[in-house]
């Protein structure tokens, strides 16, 4: 249950932290005029129903904030916040909740053509720990002072108020961020027995090189590239990999036993995220990579 529970947290922590505001435009088509959609309406945060859990209307974001004991219990359990945890922001905390709800029915009219797959229990189980996602970022201060007016944009504190991932931090599991000292351009998770966040980035420092015909195709690493790589980036580089600082987004530290059975933990114990069954049972029946 442990490792279903981390895996599914790990995706949870990387949606929500996702940055990725500006994409690369490698070419730009003249096309018809595109007619604007409807805007999405918002989903309610409320759990759909499952037998035997239980499981209700949730508490907005202001609520998780201000009670004391919930605040600590995720603290105890979760790293990544590089100044003191703050109980404060509760409308800010309401605010982000909307905003990322909004987002997330964007992202699915945009991007998940098949209807059929917008109940998809994963996406479900994501919804379901929304409002306490929004009150710990809050409560990392890892959101910007400001969030109105700005929809399209990364919503990200500055790299100051996060953990850089350097030494004892490497071995932390779940969110890692990129910043090229202007902005935040990656983020990315890891969530695997023998395999954290200083792992994963030792594995990636190949890539840089632009090799492979994959390499030279993405655009993360085409406009950051190594410093030894033959393949010109040409108008497409904002900068060298060699330059780039990682930091840790909200993570946890598996060799902390406490800490893994509060993330873990089943309603009604103590529990940091909520953890229905039904879903916990879905990520044992798939083959999941990396």
């Amino acid at each position: 249950m442990r490792k279903k529970s981390q895996r599914c947290l790990g995706s949870l922590i990387s949606r929500v932290y996702h940055p990725r505001t500006k994409p690369v435009i490698l070419k730009v088509a003249t096309a018809a005029p595109v007619i604007a959609a409807a805007p999405p309406v918002l989903e309610p945060v409320v759990v759909v129903p499952e037998s035997g859990n239980g499981f209700g209307p949730q508490p907005l974001p202001s609520e998780h904030l201000a009670n004391s004991e919930r605040l600590s219990r995720a603290e105890s359990a979760l790293v990544g916040h590089a100044v003191k945890l703050r109980a404060d922001g509760g409308e800010r905390a309401d605010a982000l909740l909307k905003e990322t709800q909004t987002r997330l029915q964007r992202h699915m009219a945009q991007r998940i053509s098949d209807s059929r797959l917008h109940s998809h229990w994963s996406l479900t189980w994501f919804k379901v720990n929304l409002s306490r996602m929004a009150a710990l970022v809050i409560a990392f201060d890892h959101l910007k002072r400001n969030i109105q007016g700005i929809p399209s944009e990364c919503l990200l504190a500055p790299q100051s108020r996060f953990l850089a991932v350097e030494g004892g931090t490497a071995k932390l599991e779940g969110c890692y961020l990129a910043n090229d000292e202007k902005d935040w351009t990656r983020s990315g998770k890891v969530a695997r027995e023998k395999r954290n966040t200083g792992a994963r980035l030792a594995e990636l420092k190949a890539t840089p090189l632009l090799r492979t015909v994959s390499d030279r195709s993405s655009l993360f690493y085409l406009p950051y590239p190594s410093k030894r790589s033959k393949v010109p980036s040409g108008e497409l580089q904002r900068g060298y990999y060699s330059d780039l600082r990682f930091s840790a987004g909200l993570s946890f530290d598996r060799s902390d036993a406490d800490a893994i059975r509060a993330l873990c933990a089943s309603a009604g114990a103590g529990e940091v995220f909520l953890w229905p069954s039904s879903t916990l049972a879905k990520p044992g029946k798939l083959k999941l990579a990396g």
